[in-house]
């Protein structure tokens, strides 16, 4: 990292660029209780840290997209707040309102959802914050102890938030292993790192959240995105039949 980084470097001086120190952060993925190497630009020792944020996401040391998906849908709420107005409008139709829920809100709920590797509690995080939209636009109060079922019943729909997401998660794979002028996504998926994990249960991974959507394998994956037209019809497929799942299930 640090040759890399002196390369990058001296690459931008001849071109009359300059690294700015204090913005540049560093996240060192060691061992617990190990000490950190110390990274410099210009004889500045760049900071440490555990988080930041990369073109609107934000990465973490552990690997974990928590953090980032707490935060999105944190700014999807705070969007939802922004447009009360037209929640509270009675002449426009519930319909109306579930596809404006759709267009300006769900985006910013689900940038950068293509690479998160979800674990359960995010999961129903995600489920909360889908029912909380739809409560929003009924202005229902937590207080009025409606239950979920009545809540979609009304509204004339179903969960349906989790699903688009492992949708997009399964089309962007597809895409990238299509991509044969680099083998990057077949390296992230299929590669495998040098020495020994630590002990317990291993974290919840991109790939394992990929196979559980669609029920097949890894390798399965990796043969048959490769039918650009048969794919999107496997991707179809899995998501109809979870959002059969997932309406049975809330009924």
């Amino acid at each position: 990292m640090r040759r890399i980084l002196h390369r990058v470097d001296e690459s931008g001086k001849k071109a009359g660029l300059k690294l700015n120190a204090k913005k540049t952060k560093v996240i060192q993925l060691k061992p617990e209780n190990s000490s950190l190497y110390d990274v410099k630009i210009d004889q500045t020792v760049l900071e440490n840290v555990e988080d930041f944020k990369y073109l609107g996401s934000v990465k973490t040391i552990d690997g974990s997209c928590s953090k980032d998906i707490k935060m999105r849908i944190g700014m999807a709420k705070k969007k939802m707040i922004e447009l009360n107005n037209v929640w509270k409008d009675h002449n426009i139709p519930i319909e109306l309102k579930l596809k404006l829920l759709k267009c300006p809100i769900w985006p910013v709920m689900m940038y950068g959802c293509e690479a998160w590797s979800q674990k359960k509690d995010d999961d129903k995080r995600i489920e909360a914050a889908e029912m909380w939209f739809y409560r929003r636009i009924l202005r229902v109060k937590w207080t009025d102890k409606r239950t979920n079922e009545s809540i979609l019943k009304e509204l004339k729909t179903e969960r349906t938030l989790h699903n688009l997401i492992n949708a997009r998660k399964l089309k962007y794979v597809g895409h990238a292993l299509r991509n044969h002028r680099t083998s990057l996504m077949k390296t992230v998926c299929e590669g495998s790192l040098d020495g020994r994990r630590r002990k317990g249960r291993p974290p919840m991974s991109l790939v394992t959240n990929l196979t559980t959507a669609c029920g097949l394998s890894l390798h399965q994956i990796v043969q048959k995105s490769q039918d650009r037209a048969g794919w999107q019809q496997k991707v179809r497929s899995s998501i109809a039949t979870a959002n059969t799942a997932s309406g049975d299930a809330d009924r």
